[in-house]
């Protein structure tokens, strides 16, 4: 496994994971399989042992991360327990507001593109942190505009450089 992933790009691992599992996603926006791909990366390099993927349902990030070997916790307000089951692959769900659940701390937090659905982002990214353990990391990606302008109607802000 470390052999195929040192000679494809994570990017190129990502979309090889895809494809075995094609026809459970709808295409994913190019931007995403950056995102993915910098996760993959990081969970590649560090071996984490236990990831938590937060808001991350509708993705096949978590079979990604899963086929490295990392046991996999996904959670999202959306049910997609029987989405995650046909992957094959051992991915604990976890269905529910992110802020009233309850979770252990984890090796490694991915938060893909979430913060722009969620009203108080700053308690979001609180809880965030609070669940990561000592030398863990935290991915978060956001969409991003430079004048500021809502990319979609359900983006309740956008972020930019300006503040």
């Amino acid at each position: 496994m470390e052999d195929y992933i040192a000679m494809k790009s994570y990017v190129d691992f990502y979309n090889a994971a895809v494809a075995e599992i094609s026809g459970l996603y709808s295409p994913q926006h190019p931007h995403r399989r950056w995102e993915y791909g910098q996760s993959i990366k990081h969970a590649h390099e560090y071996r984490p042992t236990c990831i938590l993927d937060v808001g991350g349902c509708g993705s096949p990030l978590a079979y990604c991360l899963a086929r490295l070997g990392c046991q996999v916790t996904v959670t999202d307000l959306r049910d997609y327990s029987q989405l995650l089951a046909r992957q094959d692959r051992d991915i604990a769900f976890v269905k529910g507001d992110f802020l009233e659940v309850d979770f252990a701390t984890y090796d490694s937090i991915s938060c893909i593109s979430v913060l722009e659905h969620v009203p108080d982002d700053i308690q979001f990214v609180h809880k965030l942190a609070s669940l990561v353990r000592t030398g863990g990391y935290l991915l978060v990606t956001v969409d991003y505009h430079p004048s500021g302008l809502r990319l979609h109607d359900d983006h309740l802000r956008t972020y930019n450089l300006i503040g």
